[in-house]
């Protein structure tokens, strides 16, 4: 009891000194075979074995000769079968692991090495005996101790790193099976081991896979550079072919993380080979074979970084012909310019299923990411100079793939251009048509391409991409970001031409002529004259359109308000761009999203919408000023309250001339009622199996994960 609760001081002499005579006791004790006495003797040797006593080393060899008598006797011989004998085994593993650790000057025989070798080999299946078995064959490990018996068990070992059945028994057979490769001098033996592991790669189970995916991320890191050099193309084929052929997200990334650790650790000269294996990848007419390449090259771009920009003129020609590959090149590009607005929301049969050309396209486009990142968009050049800018105008065609992923890498390709353009410098140029394009500025080259007619395409592709039925909230926020800067862009070339606007379109103190023109906009769906683009046009159908998109989120999807808070962060950003100067002019198309949203005394959209708007209401008053705001909101909300007495004149209009199609209209709303009462009761009786009926039209839609290792 006193060692138990520790009343002794291990630094004490004078403790020591009284704890010293009992050593040569517990060691006679040790003969007894009465399963209780032996059990409270190691539980007391096992507290006194790290102690420096001098008995203790004297007494080693007779204690550890009763141990094994003990496990002779116990272990396996009369069987387990009670709890007594049990803790009395398992003690006695711990006292005889503290010996072969702690007392490296005592050395048991290969008879006893062989003995202990046999009882962890049987205990490892027992996984009750598990958690002593491991300490003990580490502490043999870290002995180094010789025999052949050793490397069956360690094969044993390695399979059961796969297939043991706890994620704690696969990570202590792990870290067993590196501790024996690195410390024992293995010679050829080691090839066995690493075929193991390397035929393994394709195990059936995931953990499995997980688990040799892990011992070959540990045997990178801690294998010396000399091994892995010798070695690298033994290891990158198989690992580069799993990555293509894995099923599981997770082993992907793992797979990934793990060639990254190898390509960290070789030389450049096998870096370059494994590169220009990746271009012949790329090269290649099977699209998997593509595929694999342009995943090895954004892993190579990830280890060398700003380095790898030695190698882009090789390898952007190969990534261009990804981008243009045939079953790509007949992707349609839509043309949002003359899209049907009636239809803000895309059919769900319109999404094209997922085909490996799309695979092929969302790796291409993450690895130009990565590029781009790393080396930079512009160029000096020439070569290269031309291959972003085809690269760049590829990269649009996509702002509009059926598939969401796609168009959200796209997306952030072109907020990482927008992130390195000088706005002053594109407006000049989009203003004066003679201005110079600075060197190397791809860039400023690409909006000096069709100038505001690409503008308008851009600014087109962004809005379609916020209409699409399956928006993430990534892609809402990023294609918010870009829509944000076109804003910017239309707003600084209209100040510039503002002056060339008539004084009726602008002048903010000319109420009634405003309104008419809110009111024809809506009446003809504010068609635009395609042969004429102005900045200030522009602006107007951008504004109009994100307030139809915020109307139309608003009646039909009012619970999902991802939309809604896209279009409130928009109109934040464009009120601080314009400022209070200009502000004013657009106050009146700015605010009526608003303005539904805080007259929506339900707040069917939530709370957090209903708060983001205020808060929105209040960063446009203080840009403006609270008079010229108050003004322009006593504007939104008589115009709102026309429209809703127009609309009911129409209603009861159109009752008498066309009773019919009044009647269908009735019972269609009153069905719709029907339809909205039972969801709401089945929303109160069962929350879950409702949340599934409101998902359906998604979970409809096949959104298979990209095998990508990004």
């Amino acid at each position: 009891m006193a060692l138990k609760r520790g009343k002794y001081k291990s630094g004490c002499k004078e403790h020591l000194e009284m704890l010293d005579p009992f050593v040569p006791i517990l060691s006679e004790v040790l003969s007894s075979r009465h399963v209780k006495v032996l059990s409270r003797a190691l539980h007391c040797l096992i507290t006194i074995l790290d102690l420096p006593l001098p008995s203790l080393q004297i007494h080693v060899s007779e204690i550890n000769t009763q141990l094994f008598s003990i496990l002779r006797h116990f272990s396996h011989s009369g069987g387990v079968t009670t709890s007594s004998n049990q803790e009395l085994i398992a003690i006695a593993f711990k006292s005889m692991t503290a010996i072969i650790h702690d007392y490296t000057h005592y050395k048991i025989s290969e008879d006893e090495l062989r003995l202990l070798l046999s009882y962890i080999e049987q205990d490892i299946d027992d996984y009750k005996r598990q958690s002593t078995a491991f300490p003990l064959l580490k502490a043999i490990l870290d002995r180094r101790f010789i025999v052949d018996e050793i490397h069956d068990v360690m094969r044993k070992i390695a399979e059961l790193s796969i297939r043991g059945d706890t994620s704690r028994i696969r990570a202590n057979s792990r870290n067993s099976v590196i501790q024996f490769l690195l410390d024992y001098p293995l010679g050829k033996k080691i090839n066995q081991h690493l075929d193991f592991f390397i035929a393994n790669l394709g195990f059936e189970e995931q953990f499995g896979r997980e688990s040799v995916i892990e011992t070959l991320g540990l045997e990178f890191n801690k294998f010396p550079q000399k091994v892995l050099l010798s070695n690298t193309m033994y290891f990158f084929v198989p690992l580069a072919s799993q990555l293509i052929n894995e099923e599981s997200p997770l082993c992907r990334q793992m797979i990934a993380e793990v060639i990254r650790t190898l390509l960290k650790k070789i030389s450049k000269e096998k870096r370059n080979d494994i590169n220009t294996m990746a271009v012949d990848w790329m090269s290649h007419r099977n699209l998997v074979h593509k595929q694999l390449g342009v995943q090895i090259i954004g892993l190579l771009v990830d280890v060398e970084q700003r380095e790898f920009e030695r190698r882009l003129e090789k390898i952007l020609t190969p990534l261009l012909k990804c981008l243009n590959h045939d079953e790509m090149s007949e992707i349609t590009e839509d043309k949002p310019e003359e899209e049907d607005e009636d239809n803000e929301e895309r059919d769900e049969s319109s999404l094209d299923p997922i085909t490996g050309g799309d695979h092929l396209i969302f790796n291409t486009l993450v690895t130009m990411e990565k590029i781009f990142t790393e080396c930079g968009i512009n160029t000096s050049n020439s070569d290269l100079y031309n291959l972003y800018y085809n690269i760049w105008d590829r990269i649009q065609c996509y702002l509009l793939h059926p598939h969401t992923w796609i168009r959200l890498i796209s997306s952030r390709l072109f907020g990482l251009l927008f992130s390195t353009c000088n706005m002053e410098e594109i407006i000049e140029l989009l203003v004066d048509e003679k201005s110079h394009i600075p060197e190397g500025k791809v860039g400023l080259d690409f909006f000096a391409k069709g100038r505001l007619m690409n503008l308008r395409k851009l600014k087109q592709c962004f809005m379609s991409q916020l209409k699409a039925p399956l928006l993430s909230e990534e892609l809402a926020n990023q294609t918010m970001k870009n829509q944000v800067f076109i804003t910017k862009l239309l707003l600084s070339l209209h100040v510039l031409t503002k002056h060339s606007v008539s004084t009726e379109e602008t002048n903010v103190d000319n109420i009634d002529i405003k309104k008419r023109k809110i009111e024809e906009e809506e009446e003809r769906g504010d068609k635009e004259d395609n042969d004429i683009v102005t900045p200030g046009k522009e602006l107007g159908h951008l504004i109009y359109q994100m307030d139809r998109l915020a109307r139309y989120e608003a009646g039909h999807y009012p619970k999902e308000p991802m939309k809604r808070s896209c279009v409130f962060k928009w109109i934040g950003a464009v009120a601080m761009a314009m400022g209070s100067d200009n502000l004013c002019d657009w106050l009146v198309r700015l605010l009526p999203p608003l303005y539904k949203e805080l007259s929506d005394t339900r707040r069917t959209g939530g709370e957090d919408l209903h708060n983001l708007a205020e808060e929105v209401i209040e960063l446009v008053k203080g840009v403006c000023g609270k008079d010229v705001f108050s003004s322009a909101y006593s504007q939104v909300c008589c115009l709102a309250k026309e429209r809703t007495v127009k609309r009911k004149a129409q209603y009861a209009l159109e009752a008498v001339a066309n009773p019919e199609r009044n009647i269908k209209r009735k019972w269609r709303k009153n069905k719709l009622k029907r339809e909205s009462k039972k969801r709401k009761t089945l929303e109160r009786r069962h929350p879950s199996t409702s949340a599934l009926v409101f998902n359906k039209t998604f979970l409809s839609i096949k959104q298979e994960p990209f095998s990508c290792s990004f």
